[in-house]
C-alpha cells in the first residue's frame, strides 16, 4: 500500500460515524397534552368521636378516625351541643365560605348532600392539596383554597375518614373511586 492511501484510509477511519450518517425525516415527538387541574372542594367533612365536650364554655375535644385531635370553640350559633356526649359519633364540616358545623355523624348518612366519602392518603404541609382515596380505592388529587378549610385540613392525618364536596370543575372531574 502506498503511504498516501495508507493516511486517506486512517483519517476516515477517524471521522466520526455521526457524519456518514443520513439525518432523520421523522417528526419531532408532540408535547403531552397537559393535565387538567385538580378539583376544588366545596366542603370538607371529617368524621370523629367525641372525647370532651362543654355545653357551658362551647368547647369540644373530638378525636378522628385517624389519630388526630381536633380541639374547637363550637359557634354561638350552634345549636344541640347538649346532645353531643363523650363517645357519640360526629361530623364536622368546613365549607367554602368558611362556616364550621358539628353534627351526629347520622345526619350525614342521611342527608348526603353531594358529597363524596373518602379516605385520607396524604396531605400537602399549608393544606393546599390533599389526596384522597374512594371506597373502590382509586385515588384523587384535590386542591383547597379557603384558609380556614386549608387549615383544618392540616389537622387531618392519613386514614382519616371525610366526606367532600367538589365545586363543578370546567371540564369532567372524577369524584375519588
Amino acid at each position: 500500500m502506498t503511504r498516501p492511501l495508507l493516511r486517506r484510509l486512517l483519517i476516515l477511519a477517524a471521522l466520526p460515524v455521526a457524519a456518514c450518517t443520513l439525518p432523520s425525516t421523522s417528526a419531532p415527538p408532540r408535547p403531552a397534552p397537559a393535565a387538567p387541574p385538580p378539583p376544588v372542594l366545596a366542603s370538607l367533612a371529617a368524621f370523629a368521636t367525641v372525647r370532651f365536650m362543654d355545653p357551658g364554655t362551647r368547647q369540644a375535644v373530638l378525636e378522628t378516625s385517624g389519630g388526630a385531635v381536633i380541639d374547637m370553640t363550637a359557634a354561638p350559633q350552634a345549636r344541640n351541643l347538649g346532645t353531643l356526649r363523650p363517645g357519640a359519633r360526629v361530623v364536622v364540616e368546613y365549607d367554602a365560605n368558611g362556616t364550621v358545623r358539628i353534627a351526629p355523624a347520622a345526619r350525614m348518612a342521611r342527608d348526603a348532600g353531594g358529597r363524596t366519602r373518602a379516605t385520607v392518603r396524604e396531605i400537602a404541609v399549608g393544606g393546599s392539596s390533599m389526596v384522597l382515596a374512594g371506597p373502590g380505592g382509586g385515588t384523587q388529587d384535590v386542591t383547597l383554597q379557603n384558609p380556614p378549610m386549608m387549615a383544618f385540613a392540616t389537622r387531618l392525618r392519613p386514614g382519616d375518614e371525610v366526606a367532600v364536596r367538589l365545586e363543578p370543575a370546567a371540564g369532567p372531574a372524577a369524584a375519588p373511586e
